[in-house]
């Protein structure tokens, strides 16, 4: 009998420890509702997805039009961005009304939840130029003067955030009752967004897991000098820096047009690897970091930065825009066909990297597009074959100017499963004198915001000393440790090619010769070393027969 009450003692406690961990691993599952107007709006839908993502990477999106009642028990909390004003359908203003979880309302038609938020009543718009977050110490100066809506608050009601006009005046910009959230901005570009996010943290009851420092080297190319980046390399290593190896595996000439790979440098192959085996992470930059004439390192291989839009044609094509086309019919047919032209461009430059890194046992964990831009289908190809991407996302199709970086790590629903590792503090550039030191003042501002990435990129052919300067800034910085890409679990995948990673390790699936690059490289080893081996092996063999028979020959004189 006691050990009957034993064993049911043991299976509940199991039980209960269970039910404990279900309970801590449960993730937010976020539903955001919102009404596009322009593009102008989807961008702002795009950066919450991304300020979002850093917290949860269960994350639905939906217009409002499109929203049904039927799965309302799945989410954990709602956003709605309100970015006109317009009546609510009636389910939508009676689900957020009864809905048990928290409700984030940004923008216009919050009157029209006249219970859940009767602490706040919109009257008019304001233009400021600063926000703060008091409580936290935060207060930051707008780039411009913006449009606020002018809110009118109860007294019971916690004002979080607020909004200051030239002349002084304050008005609420976020305030919130139990769990209910009215902020007063449509737009979320930083400093908003940032001090939104330090919000978030309470919104959605999780804390920050401190302060992470990434180093990038930045457009290492077949020309890249390997004696300088071996010094690089040397350097990092001593001292124990882990770091991002930012590859592109064909250099374009683009007067020449002579096409320059990595076998061609061998001594920059030895290089890579080097810096692979001790604390670098590689990642694919593009396959050739250019395109139509511009210069490898230069140009925006996935962008058609000439005509604004994504790469719709073969470079060497005259580039046709509307007034090309007789009808919107023909140029619509041409839109589609460009459509799928650049999946099959991105597809290919994709595939050509990754099978020439690899041939070269160069393992890449990760992918950044040059100059950050990329278009939405660009994010949809890469996130068939990648699971981290690194840098600033592109969050138009109009723009490539229009990016946005989260404060640290995210998983937004447009980058389809791709782990962002975002790029924070810019670069050094080598006509500023103060670049190191506006680095550090930006680095010391976002300090003051909850698990913060302090990441930046560096070109190597500035040399060692000007790195040593940026690194020393950023071991400074207090409260920080480093990030190490390898150490994340990454995936990349392309035809029979398998690249994992996981606390430290790299793993590699893939055939002998896995691409017709690999076959090439293999067959010029064969005759670069192969053929002179079996030469050499065949004089050899030709001697000591020479003398086995010459000594024969002298014992038979004998």
């Amino acid at each position: 009998m006691k050990k009957i009450a034993f064993i049911i003692l043991i299976l509940f406690l199991i039980s209960i420890n269970g039910n404990l961990v279900t309970a801590e691993q449960t993730e937010n599952h976020v539903l955001i509702l919102y009404s596009p107007n322009s593009e102008q709006d989807v961008t702002q839908v795009q950066i919450l997805d991304l300020i979002v993502g850093e917290f949860t990477s269960d994350i639905t999106i939906k217009q409002v039009s499109d929203f049904q009642p039927s799965d309302q028990d799945t989410y954990t909390e709602i956003i709605y961005m309100g970015l006109e004003s317009e009546p609510l359908p009636s389910s939508v203003q009676t689900y957020m009304e009864d809905f048990q979880g928290g409700v984030l309302f940004i923008g216009h038609n919050v009157e029209q939840l006249t219970d859940r938020f009767d602490f706040i009543v919109p009257s008019g718009e304001k233009l400021v130029d600063s926000v703060s977050y008091p409580t936290k110490n935060l207060k930051e100066m707008l780039p411009e003067e913006r449009i606020i809506i002018q809110a009118k608050r109860k007294q019971e009601t916690e004002q979080l955030l607020i909004a200051t006009s030239k002349d002084g005046a304050t008005y609420p910009l976020m305030v919130s009752q139990n769990n209910s959230y009215y902020l007063a901005s449509e737009s979320l570009f930083k400093p908003v967004g940032s001090l939104v996010r330090e919000v978030l943290f309470t919104f959605f009851n999780q804390s920050d897991h401190g302060h992470k420092l990434y180093l990038r080297l930045e457009d290492i190319h077949p020309k890249t000098n390997p004696d300088n980046l071996m010094e690089i390399a040397t350097y990092l290593a001593e001292d124990d820096i882990p770091y991002m190896a930012v590859v592109i595996p064909e250099y374009v000439n683009n007067e020449t047009k002579q096409k320059i790979h990595l076998s061609d440098s061998p001594k920059l192959v030895k290089t890579l690897q080097y810096m692979q085996d001790h604390g670098g992470t590689i990642v694919l930059h593009g396959y050739k970091h250019q395109y139509r004439d511009s210069e490898t390192g230069e140009g925006y291989e996935y962008w058609d930065v000439e005509n604004g839009r994504p790469i719709l044609q073969d470079p060497k094509a005259k580039a046709l825009k509307r007034e090309d086309f007789s009808s919107e019919e023909d140029y619509q047919r041409f839109l589609t066909e460009g459509l799928d032209y650049e999946r099959s461009y991105i597809k290919q430059t994709l595939e050509q990297g990754i099978q020439e890194l690899v041939a070269h046992k160069l393992y890449p964990l990760a992918f950044e597009a040059p100059h950050y831009a990329m278009s939405q289908t660009g994010y949809k190809i890469l996130a068939e074959h990648f699971s981290t991407y690194i840098g600033q996302a592109q969050l138009s199709d109009k723009n490539w100017k229009a990016v946005y970086a989260p404060l640290s790590q995210s998983n937004p629903r447009f980058l389809r499963g791709m782990t962002l590792i975002p790029e924070t503090l810019g670069y050094v550039e080598d006509e500023n004198p103060e670049a190191i030191q506006d680095m550090k003042e930006l680095a010391l501002d976002y300090l003051n915001y909850s698990g913060s990435y302090l990441s930046a990129f560096y070109h190597p052919y500035l040399g060692v000393d000007k790195l040593q300067d940026l690194v020393n800034m950023l071991q400074e910085l207090p409260d920080t440790a480093w990030g190490s890409l390898k150490n994340m679990n990454n995936h990349v995948e392309m035809g029979d090619i398998a690249i994992s990673s996981h606390n430290g390790k790299i793993e590699v699936s893939k055939d002998f010769l896995s691409s017709e690059y690999e076959e090439k490289l293999f067959y010029k080893k064969v005759l670069v070393w192969g053929i002179p081996s079996i030469i050499g092996m065949i004089l050899v063999t030709w001697i000591i027969l020479s003398r086995r028979a010459n000594r024969a020959l002298h014992k038979k004189d004998l």
